[in-house]
């Protein structure tokens, strides 16, 4: 069994950070493996209370092999304080200064940082241990405590965390003298964003559907119900929405090119922007589909209208599943599904339907990329230039009857 949790991407932000402490609370005990590790409470003053569940599990996260760190989160490591399966009973929270300094002395360098999550009135700490590399130094223990000496190297598997044998001290002496290329790629904007019309612009033009729409057949809104009003305008609104989403404009398109002679396996690539949104995702199941959201059939006293479908190109649509995990629609987060590049190859990333902020002249996008084979992290920023929005005569060519 494993815990309820998108293991694919690392969790930083406190709505993530959040979100693991609940998939904990929901866990078996079984759940905790070599990238997690909990405990339902501990004495953040009382030194052998910290040091001993504390040091040896930051050394532990530390001593991993890169490739098999790579496969949860990214390659961070999360000790969880204040929660287990079932019990969420929490910390008395110190400031993350003085912790640090109570750790330090003992775990030397390692790169480590706390952070406190507060779930139904109660603080949780997690502490989040960054991924290790090729050429990371073998990380022992700096200061003696307990029975455990210093220079005693910890290394975690299988959910524990043990004082390495010969076997893995020669792991970890290979990884510190592998000097692996490091992950080197940029990413390309290769067509500009058309956004979505001003919310006041697409009401004007349900509001003038329905009156043309209702006119056709004798009809005003004073001679239907309010009920049957509503279900018009939002229907109209779906139809409008679907033809947006049609248009290839509407749809972020990005490229990812391999700077190097080496391959790039399983490489990730996240994205976010702060002026980017997606839609709800009911809404978004509306857009995608292959036909066209029907209009409601008009009452009269002997029967029903049914008004006749507009006449626009099929949806373009997706093929199957789409190639990537969304983390965040509004403001827009995601990960591209894993794949590989080949040296010096520029491959297109799956177009991603978005909707640009209103108002915004230029959209800035942020964006991180690893590969399970190379060291290091990518990352940059790109500047997603805009066009003018759709008009209706766009969307519909012809009447809407």
């Amino acid at each position: 069994m494993t815990i309820n949790l998108d293991r694919s991407s690392a969790l930083l932000r406190p709505s993530q950070l959040e979100e693991l402490v609940l998939a904990v609370r929901k866990a078996s005990e079984q759940d905790e493996d070599d990238a997690l590790e909990w405990k339902s409470t501990l004495d953040l003053d009382d030194p052998k209370q910290f040091t001993h569940h504390l040091v040896r599990q930051i050394i532990g996260f530390a001593n991993r092999m890169p490739e098999e760190a790579a496969r949860r989160y990214e390659g961070y490591g999360y000790i969880v304080v204040g929660v287990k399966p079932g019990e969420l009973k929490g910390v008395v929270e110190i400031d993350p200064a003085q912790l640090s300094q109570k750790l330090r002395p003992f775990v030397g360098g390692i790169s480590w940082f706390p952070e406190y999550v507060s779930v139904d009135d109660v603080q949780v700490l997690v502490i989040i241990v960054n991924a290790p590399k090729y050429g990371d130094a073998i990380h022992a223990l700096h200061k003696k405590f307990d029975t455990w000496k210093v220079g005693t190297v910890f290394v975690r598997r299988a959910g524990i965390v043990e004082q390495a044998d010969p076997a893995d001290l020669q792991r970890l002496a290979a990884r510190s003298h592998h000097s692996q290329a490091q992950t080197s790629v940029t990413l390309e904007v290769t067509a500009p964003l058309e956004p979505w019309p001003a919310k006041d612009v697409i009401e004007e033009w349900v509001a003038s559907e329905v009156n043309i729409l209702l006119a056709r057949h004798g009809r005003n809104t004073r001679t239907v119900s309010n009920a049957y009003l509503e279900e018009l305008r939002e229907a109209i609104l779906k139809r409008i929405f679907w033809a947006l989403h049609d248009r290839d404009g509407t749809h972020l398109e990005l490229a990812v090119n391999n700077l190097i002679g080496q391959p790039n396996r399983d490489l990730r690539v996240l994205i976010s922007s702060a002026d980017l949104s997606m839609l709800p995702e009911e809404w978004q199941r509306v857009v995608e589909s292959d036909r066209m959201p029907r209009l409601p059939k008009l009452p009269v006293y002997n029967g029903l209208i049914e008004f006749d479908p507009i006449d626009v190109p099929g949806l373009w649509g997706y093929s199957g599943e789409p190639g990537y995990q969304v983390r965040s629609r509004k403001p827009l987060e995601l990960t591209y599904d894993q794949f590989d590049l080949h040296p010096r190859e520029t491959a297109e990333l799956e177009l991603i339907p978005v909707l640009a902020k209103p108002g915004t002249a230029s959209i800035e996008l942020h964006w991180r990329a690893t590969a399970m084979n190379l060291n290091g992290v990518c990352e940059g920023s790109l500047t997603v230039s805009l066009t003018e929005p759709a008009l209706w005569g766009d969307l519909f060519p012809v009447n809407t009857e």
